[in-house]
């Protein structure tokens, strides 16, 4: 996170230097500009009005936002006078749109009203540039999403009556547009108070000539019904796991599940959440056993490591254990697949080899014959694991007899029966076995040891305590009503980290 601040904020200086010297070839007075410190945003308004030959000094005044100078330079390459309705205490963003509509030669009239929000505004303003009959919306009270759907029914031509009531959400208005477009009265179902998110899946059903209506009479909710429609649309049946206890994500995989012809019983039960869902279906599309890791109680991103081993081919008994971290299980699963492909590289080094070849030979007298037991508890005699399972060594001289020369792979085999998966020293157990000095004993695998963490903390990109003062006008008066009273933060902007 700190590399992306520091990369941030080199970006932001080369833009800071870049605007200024855009503003010095446009003729601007850059060394003013450093010391009123304005910042890259705040110059490129300035550099635009340069550019553009309009008096910039009106704006070049760094208690104003990059937002109130656009606003500025804009009225002044317009040409149109804004006073009025900047005495008449229109904000920024009202003015704007009355801008907007004053340059298209509108009757803004009609909307410019203090009591309309900009984005209600908006609505109207493009109801007038369609020579839509905006008075059927021109309420206060209607949110500009409701304006919208008015809007739009009456482009289409739609008889916007039947919804354009206030107490309609806009979810609402839209399915019962949606419906009126394709020539369906959805009337009955708003006055049964379905939400608007189930009114647009009736709608959809509708439109697709199915009949979902048995499904929202039981209750099922807008993401269930969804998955019901997308099901029908995909012509996958559906209906034998179709459950209230399932949610729509969940749905959504017994149908992606059911489009690859799995068998989704397997998954298809309330006890799995859909991240679990997902990874027992990926199993099952690759043809991998997934009992592995069907117990509920795995988290999703133990599944999936459970899974990438048995995909590997490995045996992931030994870290498919609910106990294991999914970081824990990755690294384990790595270690096994190494020392597998080590041991598959060649075969006539597998240990259990050359166990059966010791005792075929001269050296058999230095096993007991026929005991199997016997053989491994030699051979596993030559590691020593410390009691807190943080180190382990190896010493040969119990077998330094048999004259034998061991291999790293039987080394990594001898660990495994040890349960010893991670932090092996492969270079000191190659170093040890050529050196041949079986005697000595040497650490061959650490841990490592917990630490405790630092603490968290906020680091903070914005000035948390705004000292409010007011600003001085050239005519000596000062101004209480345009205070900058908090910070004021940009899309994307980074503004804090953790």
């Amino acid at each position: 996170m700190k590399q992306v601040h520091e990369i941030d904020f080199e970006l932001q200086k080369q833009n800071y230097e870049r605007e200024l010297e855009l503003c010095q070839k446009a003729g601007g007075d850059v060394e003013r500009y450093r010391r009123l410190s304005f910042d890259a945003f705040q110059l490129e308004q300035i550099r635009l009005g340069l550019e553009n030959g309009i008096d910039v000094e009106d704006y070049v005044d760094p208690n104003l936002s990059w937002i109130e100078m656009e606003n500025m330079r804009i009225t002044k390459e317009s040409g149109i006078d804004m006073s009025e309705y900047k005495k008449a205490g229109f904000t920024l963003m009202q003015q704007n749109e009355i801008r907007i509509g004053l340059q298209e030669h509108l009757d803004v009239s009609k909307y410019a009203k203090k009591e309309f929000l900009a984005p209600q505004m908006k609505q109207l303003r493009k109801g007038i540039e369609k020579k839509l009959d905006i008075s059927i919306y021109s309420d206060p009270d209607l949110d500009r999403m409701q304006m919208r759907e008015i809007r739009l029914g009456l482009e289409k031509g739609l008889d916007v009556s039947k919804y354009a009531d206030k107490k309609y959400k806009y979810l609402i208005m839209r399915a019962f547009r949606l419906a009126l477009e394709e020539g369906y009265d959805i009337e009955d179902y708003v006055k049964r108070g379905y939400n608007g998110k189930v009114l647009l899946e009736i709608t959809k059903a509708i439109k697709n000539g199915f009949d979902i209506s048995v499904y929202v009479e039981e209750g099922y909710v807008a993401e269930q019904l969804e998955q019901i429609n997308i099901a029908r649309e995909k012509n996958v049946d559906l209906i034998p796991y179709l459950s209230k206890d399932f949610h729509g994500a969940q749905l959504s995989q017994i149908i992606k599940g059911l489009e690859k012809q799995i068998d989704v019983s397997i998954y298809a039960k309330k006890e799995y959440n859909w991240f679990q869902m997902r990874e027992i279906r990926f199993g099952l599309e690759d043809k991998i056993d997934v009992k592995a890791y069907l117990n509920p109680d795995f988290h999703w991103k133990q599944m999936a490591e459970i899974r990438k081993g048995l995909i590997f081919g490995i045996d992931v008994t030994d870290y498919a254990k609910i106990y294991y971290e999914p970081e824990q299980m990755a690294d384990m699963r790595e270690v096994i697949r190494q020392n597998t492909e080590m041991l598959d590289a060649d075969m006539e080094n597998l240990l259990s080899d050359s166990i059966k070849n010791d005792l075929d030979n001269k050296y058999k007298d230095e096993i007991k014959e026929g005991n199997d037991d016997s053989q491994d508890m030699l051979f596993d005699s030559c590691i020593l694991v410390e009691d807190d399972k943080m180190t382990a060594y190896l010493c040969l001289e119990p077998i330094m007899n048999m004259k034998k020369q061991l291999t790293v792979p039987d080394i990594m085999r001898l660990l495994r029966h040890h349960d010893v998966v991670q932090g092996v020293k492969r270079e000191v157990i190659y170093d040890y076995l050529n050196k041949k000095d079986y005697k000595k004993k040497v650490v061959i695998a650490e841990g490592k040891k917990a630490e405790d963490g630092d603490d968290g903390k906020f680091i903070y990109h914005f000035r948390k305590e705004v000292k409010a003062k007011p600003k001085i006008l050239r005519d000596g008066s000062v101004d209480y009503k345009n205070m900058d009273l908090f910070e004021v933060v940009k899309k994307g902007q980074l503004i804090a980290e953790y």
